[in-house]
C-alpha cells in the first residue's frame, strides 16, 4: 500500500446544483473531530484491556489515516492565518483609502465655509460701513474669492486635494 490520501470535500451541493466553499474554520474543526476519533480507536488498539476487531494492515491505514489528517489540520490552520491576515491588509488599505477622502472632502468644506462666512457677515442688517459705497460688494466679492483661493493654494501644497 502506497498510502492512503485523504481528500477534503470543501463543496457541499445545493438543491439548484450551485457548489458552496466551506470556510477554513469548519474544515478546521472537522478535521480536529476526526483526529481525535482515530487518536482513540489508536489508543482502543493499542491497550491490551480493549479487544477490537482490527488487524495489523487496518491499524496501519488508521495510523497513516490520522497522520494524514494531522497534516491536514495543520495546512488548514496555517491557510486560514494568511486568509486571516490577507483580510487584515485589505481592510487596512480600505482605511487609509477612506482617511484620505474624508481629508478631501474636509478640505472641500473648508474652502466652501469661508465665502459663506464673508458674504454672511457682510450681509447682515447692520451699519458695516460697506452699504453705502460702490466698492463695497466688489471687495466682498475680492476677500471671499481670495480666501478661497488662499486655502485652495494650501490644501494643493498639503496634497489634501
Amino acid at each position: 500500500i502506497q498510502g492512503t490520501k485523504i481528500q477534503l470535500a470543501r463543496e457541499l451541493s445545493c438543491q439548484n446544483g450551485e457548489m458552496h466553499l466551506l470556510p477554513l474554520r469548519y474544515e478546521s474543526e472537522g478535521i480536529k473531530k476526526i483526529t481525535s476519533i482515530l487518536h482513540l480507536l489508536i489508543v482502543a488498539y493499542n491497550d491490551p484491556s480493549i479487544t477490537l476487531a482490527i488487524d495489523e494492515l487496518d491499524a496501519d491505514m488508521i495510523e497513516d489515516v490520522n497522520i494524514e489528517m494531522s497534516q491536514a489540520r495543520e495546512t488548514t490552520n496555517i491557510y486560514a492565518n494568511i486568509l486571516d491576515s490577507t483580510m487584515d491588509t485589505y481592510a487596512n488599505i480600505i482605511n487609509n483609502n477612506m482617511s484620505g477622502v474624508m481629508k478631501m472632502l474636509t478640505s472641500i468644506s473648508i474652502i466652501l465655509m469661508f465665502p459663506t462666512l464673508i458674504a454672511s457677515l457682510l450681509g447682515m442688517n447692520v451699519i458695516n460701513g460697506m452699504e453705502n459705497v460702490w466698492w463695497g460688494f466688489p471687495l466682498a466679492l475680492a476677500v471671499s474669492g481670495g480666501v478661497t483661493v488662499l486655502f485652495m493654494w494650501y490644501f494643493k501644497r498639503k496634497a489634501w486635494i
